[in-house]
């Protein structure tokens, strides 16, 4: 036997295990430990606050820039429509290229955009760079889901979700009042300035934190190759139906109940805005909810729940409204179960689709995504439409509910399915 040789002078004897495990580190070999969840949790929310925190301040911007209200409202849906298509191409992109890489590429697109719109002296010039600043965040909020599945089993990784929704959901909430805040004292200009500084802490923390969980085997004719499947896997789309159904209609019932307090119980306005927040709060507790429950309940089960309570607040509500039996409470009652709910089936329902094709979690993260805000902007349509506000929000979540548990029964057989979850 050839003895071991002592290790280099001057080093201390664990050198040779340490340097071993991080070479297999390096190589893929070793574990590497997950993403910092709150990490995550803070780049999704920058992509989500961005389009909320400007709100308060249009007007302030409008007077600055000799703007019309038109010229400002396109600053948000600007954003709003970047924010959906960036998902598509940022989720390939990083199957390819590498999650870690593409997160850092769209947050420094992300801070540029942001400086340049503090700067902004123009209309035009603001709305152009909005566009350019909603395909950086978009980056975030699709690889901050995606990055949170990795490695992790479908049970945890619905924990994992839901415990980034719990932050997430904190942006709609918070941001305009935040943004009202910084306009007041200190201009609108000041709000882009802000999100920099919070972009380059998240492009800071990537980074130092997130390890890259790019697979090398795969070729960019893999990887689109994955994408286009997943277009037509039935067990994907089910999902990813089934999720956006569950959850972003919640958008009908919110954009409608301001409309109804007013017009059928003459509520004014200062009125609404502690009555929809207490109301809310119900997206919250399903959150916390399912996190809870992730350990104990399969993904499926877990949606199952979650679709049972926004169906069961939907359909009550439906016979409230046509039956002329509609209070001030009830629709607080309606709104918060049906937000209990979405808040219990969105992780699960992500979970569930991008768990479909484990190489594509990104690709699937994005489509998902995408998925989402198309099916919140239909629903949102379908009251505008609707001449009763109390009445279309109604129908139109009442129809979105019954796809949603169509569209969960057709995926729970199909083949397509994760391996845990089957």
């Amino acid at each position: 036997m050839i003895p071991l040789s002592p290790p280099p002078a001057g080093k201390p004897a664990a050198f040779r295990p340490a340097a071993l495990r991080k070479a297999r580190a390096l190589m893929g070999k070793a574990p590497q430990r997950p993403a910092p969840l709150w990490l995550l949790g803070m780049i999704a929310l920058g992509a989500i606050m961005t389009a909320h925190i400007f709100i308060p301040a249009l007007p302030f911007a409008a007077h600055t820039l000799g703007a019309s209200t038109r010229d400002m409202q396109l600053t948000i849906s600007i954003y709003i429509t970047g924010l959906a298509v960036g998902q598509l191409i940022y989720g390939p992109l990083a199957d390819w290229l590498g999650q870690r890489r593409v997160l850092m590429a769209g947050l420094l697109l992300y801070v540029l955009a942001s400086m340049a719109a503090s700067m902004a002296q123009t209309a035009g010039a603001l709305i152009a760079i909005r566009l350019v600043q909603s395909l950086g965040g978009g980056a975030g909020l699709v690889l901050a889901r995606a990055i949170a599945r990795r490695g992790c089993s479908p049970r945890e990784a619905t924990h994992r979700q839901a415990m980034m929704n719990l932050v997430i959901t904190l942006g709609p909430a918070l941001s305009p009042l935040a943004g009202g805040t910084i306009a007041a004292f200190w201009g609108w200009r000041m709000i882009f300035a802000l999100l920099a500084v919070l972009g380059c802490m998240n492009l800071l923390g990537t980074w130092l934190m997130i390890p890259d969980g790019r697979q090398p085997s795969v070729a960019g004719r893999q990887v689109l190759r994955n994408y286009l499947q997943l277009l037509v896997t039935p067990g994907f789309l089910c999902w990813s139906l089934a999720g956006g159904c569950f959850t972003t209609s919640m958008y009908a019932l919110i954009g409608a109940a301001p409309f109804i307090l007013v017009r059928q119980f003459g509520y004014t306005a200062d009125r609404i805005g502690p009555l929809l927040a207490c109301a809310s709060a119900g997206i919250w507790v399903g959150s916390i909810a399912a996190s809870r429950l992730a350990h104990r309940m399969l993904p499926q089960k877990l949606l199952m729940l979650g679709g049972f309570c926004v169906c069961t607040s939907a359909l009550s509500f439906l016979t409230l409204v046509m039956n002329g039996w509609l209070t001030v409470a009830a629709l607080a009652m309606s709104m918060g179960l049906f937000l209990f709910g979405a808040g219990l089936s969105g992780p699960p329902a992500l979970t569930l689709a991008i768990s479909v094709n484990p190489v594509a979690t990104a690709s699937g993260s994005g489509i998902y995504g995408a998925s989402q805000m198309a099916i919140g902007a239909l629903c949102t349509m379908g009251v505008a439409f609707s001449g009763d506000p109390a009445h279309g929000a109604a129908l139109t979540i009442t129809a979105a509910t019954g796809t949603g548990l169509l569209a969960m029964a057709i995926a729970r057989v199909s083949p397509a399915r994760p391996a845990e979850a089957a």
